[in-house]
């Protein structure tokens, strides 16, 4: 059997999800906690790989314990108890060994978010991406809607991403709203996401709305694939919630 973990992280601490030698990684945090649990090395699969500064309130991982003896419930307590403040465990569940928490992913929502007033508020440092000219959420909608599709997304995404991967993703909704005064939500949900996607998409979609570019030029880079140089940094990024099943069930 295997135990599907999920997992909510402040990412302003963390070079990201994957584990990489000599940096503090949210993956290589968890195995280390895990091997003093267990006393032998775990090796974790995560549902996504969120870059340095990316934050997840919903983020998947799973792994294959080495004896039996400590079921779900046990193994939350010690591992809140012994994982430092900024990653937590919120759930764990037994899943089928064959389950695989990026395979069997049917859709992922995220939420970028905006702190827009004039000046940052300190609760939301590296928790938000502050912008200071006001923002019409209804007329930043409208451009948005541009990506939402089966498109081509080799022009917004990661170099690596566009070179080595088939970059066609299927976004099926953005929607813009506020869940504070100053602060806008932009909600993101998709079949999966390219490195960088979401976060060049943002970028873009403000370039166009402070007038930098035009919605034709956003409509040409899809079809040129050139890659478009605006995009916004990562601690405005959460991972909301990675879907299984129904991806019409409650958010």
């Amino acid at each position: 059997m295997k135990y599907k973990l999920t997992l909510e992280y402040f990412g302003a601490n963390f070079f990201g999800w994957q584990k990489q030698k000599g940096l503090r990684t949210v993956q290589g945090v968890l195995e280390e906690t895990l091997k003093k649990i267990y006393g032998k090395e775990i090796s974790v699969q995560g549902a996504s790989r969120t870059d340095a500064k990316v934050h997840a309130h919903g983020q998947v991982a799973a792994f294959i314990p080495p004896f039996l003896n400590i079921g779900p419930h046990e193994l939350k307590k010690a591992l809140n108890r012994l994982l430092p403040w900024d990653v937590k465990v919120k759930d764990i569940q037994i899943v089928p060994i064959c389950f695989h928490p990026v395979k069997d992913a049917k859709a992922k929502y995220y939420i970028y978010k905006i702190y827009n007033a004039d000046y940052l508020s300190p609760f939301y440092y590296q928790r938000a991406y502050f912008v200071k000219e006001p923002i019409n959420i209804f007329s930043f909608e409208k451009i948005l809607k541009i990506f939402v599709g089966k498109k081509d997304f080799g022009a917004f995404c990661a170099k690596e991403d566009k070179e080595k991967k088939n970059t066609i993703r299927f976004l099926f909704d953005i929607f813009v709203d506020k869940s504070e005064e100053n602060v806008i939500d932009i909600h993101f949900f998709g079949e999966s996401f390219l490195r960088h996607q979401i976060r060049r998409i943002v970028g873009t979609a403000l370039a166009c709305y402070f007038k930098k570019i035009k919605a034709e030029d956003i409509l040409k880079a899809f079809e040129t694939r050139e890659t478009m140089p605006y995009s916004v940094p990562g601690e405005g990024l959460y991972l909301m919630k990675v879907f299984y099943e129904d991806i019409y069930e409650k958010v």
